[in-house]
């Protein structure tokens, strides 16, 4: 099993976040999909699988 290190990783910040509370950070790889608590960078992120975060998107952003 391999691990996943995301010290690396670009992230940018969700267009969605206007008022700078509550706010989520993205980095994307092939394979990857980190997202992270742009306020507590350091407490880790949630890493999934890039066909789960497709798979994810259509359910939270409205048509």
């Amino acid at each position: 099993m391999s691990t996943f290190d995301p010290s690396s990783l670009e992230f940018r910040r969700s267009s969605r976040c206007h008022d700078g509370r509550r706010c989520v950070e993205v980095a994307v790889t092939p394979n990857w999909v980190a997202v992270r608590d742009s306020k507590n960078r350091d407490a880790g992120c949630l890493v999934v699988s890039a066909d789960a975060w497709h798979r994810f998107l259509p359910m939270i952003i409205p048509e």
